[in-house]
């Protein structure tokens, strides 16, 4: 019987996961993730009452856990992974899922050689000891330390936001990280996934989300203007909802020419023009201030001998100049509708929660 955790083995399985899924950004996709492993099969609660014709409150007795459980069949070396689809929070399945997963890629189940890891089948001391294991594994898959200390994040809105976590995982991970930093422990990922992370830290230390449509940008420079709705209003507490997953985002090559065109869906597109409908194939700045311009006439505007906004081509879904706030060519043809118009103004103050993928 081991009962003195192992967590720098618990860590190390954690890095080896992140780096084996090719995991860049978070929250992580875990359901996708399990799906991956051919002796692992997930259902819900809701699932399981409903085969055995039974209540969750049934689920729940039978599995000893309102969150979920992993059991383990040695005969066949499968695993049934089953959580509670019922529970109010999302963040709370996240973590059920993970640290499940912790279990599993940690042998618990091997080590004891039991179907379950409950207070029936193991000591409590042993069962102590695997949970701290798959706590441990969770935190740095989910919540890597590293990244956050990295990213200087030093409030837990910030680690919920972008991480996809409860306030008593990111409460509990920053506690975890000021104890370690007075203790003389300094963070650090192993260099093989340390550069899959660079673009995920820069969004941490210089990501932007819009006051007004709650957009979350980062391009690599200082945004001044929302690409989205044009304002110039941004805070880093939280944060906000990927432009490309509430907006139309236009698929572009290397040229940043869009693939399919916007107006008329011609997917021979070549050249500057679209040959069927004369759209310009280029979303760009157009340097028109809609404050001074409010009526601006764009028919027949030749696009591309428009000297007057910025030279950089746009993603999409830019109705707006990031660089500027001028608006763009494609939001003047009207192939882009004005962000209002796509949600009527009800994008969620938070991607907290609904956001997850399960």
């Amino acid at each position: 019987m081991r009962i003195n955790p192992n967590i720098e083995n618990a860590k190390n399985k954690a890095y080896e996961a992140l780096s084996r899924h090719k995991i860049s950004d978070f929250p992580v996709n875990m359901i996708e993730i399990l799906s991956s492993y051919k002796d692992i099969k997930v259902i819900t609660y809701t699932e399981m009452a409903r085969k055995h014709k039974c209540s969750i409150e049934d689920i729940i007795k039978v599995n000893s856990s309102e969150d979920g459980v992993i059991h383990y069949s040695g005969k066949r070396n499968k695993y049934l992974i089953i959580y509670n689809d019922t529970v109010a929070s999302k963040e709370r399945i996240y973590w059920t899922l993970a640290h499940e997963f912790g279990h599993y890629l940690l042998d618990h189940h091997k080590e004891t050689d039991k179907t379950s890891l409950t207070r029936g089948t193991v000591s409590i001391e042993e069962l102590d000891t695997f949970e701290v294991e798959a706590n441990f594994f969770s935190r740095h898959f989910i919540t890597p330390p590293p990244i956050i200390v990295n990213g200087d994040i030093d409030n837990h809105h910030k680690i919920m936001g972008f991480f996809g976590v409860s306030f008593s995982v990111a409460t509990l991970t920053l506690k975890y990280i000021k104890e370690s930093y007075r203790k003389g422990f300094r963070f650090s990922l192993p260099n093989n996934i340390a550069n899959s992370f660079m673009l995920f830290i820069n969004k941490l230390k210089y990501g932007k989300t819009c006051y007004s449509c709650n957009t979350f940008s980062y391009n690599g420079n200082p945004t001044y203007y929302c690409s989205i709705c044009g304002s110039s209003d941004f805070h880093n507490f939280t944060r906000g909802v990927d432009a490309e997953l509430l907006y139309n985002d236009y698929v572009l090559d290397q040229e940043m020419r869009v693939v399919v065109c916007p107006k008329c869906s011609n997917e021979e597109v070549s050249g500057n023009y679209c040959k069927i409908c004369g759209i310009y194939l280029f979303n760009v700045c157009t340097g028109i201030d809609l404050n001074e311009y409010p009526n601006f006439e764009h028919e027949n505007t030749r696009w591309d001998r428009l000297n007057e906004g910025c030279e950089e081509p746009l993603e999409g879904n830019a109705r707006f100049c990031s660089s500027c706030g001028s608006t763009s060519s494609f939001f003047e043809e009207r192939v882009l509708k004005p962000w209002g118009e796509v949600n009527n103004n009800n994008v969620p103050v938070s991607t907290l929660g609904d956001d997850l993928p399960f």
